[in-house]
């Protein structure tokens, strides 16, 4: 059996944005669950061939989701739990890709389309995951009840 502690790493990182953003402690185990949850769904759905934009897509509305069914129980704002969990997901390699890819771009001594296409391909891929967290996190909470 193979054991995959990404998703644990995401919780540990939740709850440290968590105890940054001053989140009360009796909601810390909720925070640490819902990355654990929402980071495995991006992984296994990742890892089954879905494309990492979708993934996190998905991954995302269970995040969303979890929050509003927390906001309903707990008569509390879902961003307690939904803002911290869901920062694990940002794309940090792809946003390194781009700056680096820009530099490359910007430096090399004559225009480079390769240089060009390359960047924009990360920036691109960049946004479309942010933008996946972004509306992820929102759709739960912008359907009727």
């Amino acid at each position: 059996m193979i054991i995959h502690y990404d998703p644990l790493f995401a919780a540990l990182a939740a709850l440290g944005f968590a105890i940054i953003f001053n989140v009360p402690k009796k909601f810390l185990l909720f925070v640490g669950i819902t990355a654990i949850i929402g980071f495995a769904v991006k992984s296994l759905l990742s890892q089954s061939g879905i494309g990492i934009e979708l993934s996190t897509l998905l991954g995302a509305i269970v995040i969303g989701s979890i929050g509003k069914i927390f906001s309903t129980i707990y008569k509390e704002p879902h961003q307690i739990i939904t803002i911290a969990s869901v920062i694990p997901m940002v794309p940090g390699t792809f946003a390194f890709k781009t700056i680096i890819s820009l530099l490359d771009f910007v430096s090399a001594p004559a225009p480079s389309y390769e240089l060009l296409a390359q960047t924009t391909f990360y920036a691109a891929k960049t946004g479309f995951i942010l933008a996946a967290i972004a509306l992820g996190v929102a759709a739960p909470s912008l359907l009727k009840k």
